[in-house]
């Protein structure tokens, strides 16, 4: 008689923990909220809320000679500040991050010396 007692409860205790495990992330699906997404995630736009900082990346926009002038004088004036240099030099629509690594490829290729 104990077994016919304890068979449904534990199927559904599985059941239960299975669908726990699966939107808690523990289950090592290391899901981050995409498996509370029905139907494939939060690409197809169901849900607005979540992962709206993926959405505010911008494009990919090439360096081009005049910039690269611009971050060289800027650097020759103010050394790293890349905030300053991004803000006197007319390169506002640049982050200091981007600044930074452009004059580290900047040294690395040799175009510029390293002070």
């Amino acid at each position: 008689a104990a077994t016919a007692v304890c068979g449904p409860p534990l199927e559904a205790s599985a059941t239960a923990a299975s669908s726990i495990g699966g939107s808690s992330g523990s289950g090592g699906g290391g899901g981050g909220g995409a498996a509370a997404a029905p139907g494939g995630g939060a690409s197809s736009g169901a849900v607005s809320g979540l992962g709206a900082g993926a959405g505010r990346r911008a494009m990919r926009v090439a360096w081009n000679e005049g910039e690269e002038r611009l971050l060289i004088a800027g650097y020759k004036q103010h050394g790293s500040s890349w905030e300053t240099i991004r803000m006197k030099y007319g390169l506002r629509h640049r982050l200091g991050t981007q600044l930074r690594e452009k004059w580290r490829n900047l040294v690395k290729s040799g175009i510029v010396a390293e002070d």
